[in-house]
């Protein structure tokens, strides 16, 4: 199958994938709307609800949302170490409300992509999770309802069948670092600046999301986050 790209504008990063991610897990859910792969984006990207995911999968069409090097707001964990909003992946499948040959056709090409996405990463089978093993939400329910074993074996399944990505292993994100402090200035925007950084408050809300502080104003306790992870080498940036 193909997959259509239709990513979320940079500019709502802020609200629906502040975060950079290194994925552990692949997430499947269901909609419990009876909406399109493209309508359930389109309602997810024009909001600024702290929902989302990644990928939303119909009948007929795979449409990924978010770029899978940041983190979404789909399972309910908050923002927990190894959890499956900061490492998740997330999978909607369309068509759960109803049911019927739309809902099982969305199953088995949602199979193939987190099969996919498995051989990317090059990940076994364990790494599939339920939205249900990182809240509790009986989630995704008519997958659960028709046999959540019988998903994971379709996968499996899916996987067989695969050859070897020509991508595995390079999805993972290799995260990278500003350079490391080592002046005598107090001022976060003073050792920007020394180190030849952008330090306009633009450039520092950027740093900001891309170290997990939301809604950065440049306050002190703020600036003084980012200080303490710049003099140890740690200030992540955006490749």
């Amino acid at each position: 199958m193909q997959i259509k790209e239709h990513l979320i504008s940079k500019t709502k990063y802020k609200i629906k994938c502040p975060n950079l991610m290194t994925v552990k897990w692949i997430v499947i859910h269901n909609t419990a709307n009876d909406a399109s792969a493209q309508n359930e984006v389109n309602y997810m990207q024009s909001n600024n609800n702290q929902i989302s995911y990644h990928f939303a999968v119909d009948d007929k069409e795979i449409i990924q949302a978010l770029p899978l090097n940041r983190n979404g707001w789909h399972a309910g964990d908050g923002y927990k170490e190894n959890g499956g909003n900061k490492c998740g992946i997330a999978i909607e499948i369309c068509y759960s409300k109803s049911g019927g040959d739309r809902f099982l056709q969305a199953e088995k090409n949602a199979a193939w992509l987190a099969a996919k996405l498995l051989k990317d990463y090059e990940f076994d089978i364990t790494h599939l999770k339920k939205h249900q093993d990182f809240a509790n939400k009986y989630c995704p329910h008519r997958t659960m309802d028709l046999g959540w074993s019988r998903f994971v074996d379709m996968v499996k399944k899916q996987l067989q069948t695969m050859k070897p990505s020509s991508q595995s292993g390079n999805k993972q994100i290799s995260v990278s670092y500003y350079p490391q402090y080592k002046g005598t200035s107090l001022s976060f925007v003073d050792a920007l600046n020394t180190l030849h950084i952008d330090s306009s408050k633009t450039s520092r809300q950027q740093i900001a999301l891309n170290n997990g502080i939301i809604g950065y104003s440049g306050t002190a306790k703020q600036n003084q986050q980012l200080f303490q992870l710049l003099k140890q080498g740690k200030l992540k940036k955006e490749k």
